[in-house]
């Protein structure tokens, strides 16, 4: 059965529920022994959402924000961790990108940093390259 939030998005459920299942378990693994990780959501929309819906539920953009920050807390109570969460945003459409935008400013996660980019993926996997540097673990989703 689909939720009806996801009726005429069936590619974004299969999306989400793919972030929640190996996204999260992969944090846990890697965050064990890295400092930093990166996440990079290479089409991040938001999309189809309810203009009226500020908190962008059910979108990659809310979902892996909360993963994150589940994450962190867990890594630092059950091991001690304190890793910090970087996160990249790339989409193209000017007002999916002003909502992202808008979105990601009104967070305030002291150790998750998100990053903006207006454009499409291809053509800004250098810029992408550059700021995440070569030396953190990166999840491009």
């Amino acid at each position: 059965m689909i939720p009806e939030s996801y009726n005429n998005r069936r590619h974004a459920l299969i999306k989400h529920m793919l972030l929640q299942k190996y996204f999260e378990a992969l944090c846990m693994i890697i965050g064990r022994n890295q400092d930093t990780i990166w996440y990079v959501d290479c089409f991040a929309g938001p999309w189809q959402i309810d203009d009226q819906d500020l908190e962008l539920k059910d979108t990659s953009i809310s979902i892996s924000i909360q993963i994150m920050k589940r994450c962190q807390d867990t890594l630092s109570r059950v091991f001690n961790r304190h890793v910090t969460f970087k996160a990249i945003y790339v989409e193209k459409n000017n007002k999916a990108f002003h909502r992202l935008e808008t979105y990601l400013n009104s967070l305030n996660y002291s150790n998750i940093e998100t990053y903006p980019l207006k454009g499409d993926f291809y053509k800004l996997r250098t810029t992408i390259l550059n700021i995440i540097g070569e030396r953190d673990f990166t999840f491009f989703f």
